[in-house]
């Protein structure tokens, strides 16, 4: 794995444009990066993961029930099916978005990216 790539290539990639560059660079760096780096203690992603985890829901059940859905049970299903690990999964590698992202040396050194949430 080399480098990570310039977070402002990822923006062309997904064509979207952050106002505040910080913000993408912490969702971008992980835990193990900024322990290895010595940066502040709010650098990492993690707390920006669980809230993009309850974005991502609340965008699929809006969807759902704009599109029609109003029995609890299908669209409690339906979102199951929408937001899943390997969904989002794909989704990531569909943008290489491994690429992007700062590794630990130990993540990078496994390719951790390649099973599991961790995408």
């Amino acid at each position: 794995m080399t480098a990570a790539l310039f977070p402002e290539q990822l923006e062309r990639v997904t064509g979207y444009t952050f106002r505040d560059k910080s913000l993408l660079l912490r969702a971008l760096t992980r835990l193990a990066y900024c322990k290895e780096q010595g940066l502040s203690e709010d650098s990492h992603l993690d707390a920006l993961a669980t809230l993009g985890d309850a974005v991502i829901e609340l965008l699929i059940l809006t969807r759902l029930v704009k599109g029609g859905e109003h029995d609890k049970g299908a669209v409690s299903l339906k979102k199951m099916d929408l937001v899943n690990m390997s969904v989002l999964r794909d989704a990531a590698r569909a943008i290489h978005l491994e690429q992007y992202v700062r590794w630990g040396k130990g993540e990078a050194r496994m390719h951790v990216w390649t099973s599991g949430r961790v995408l």
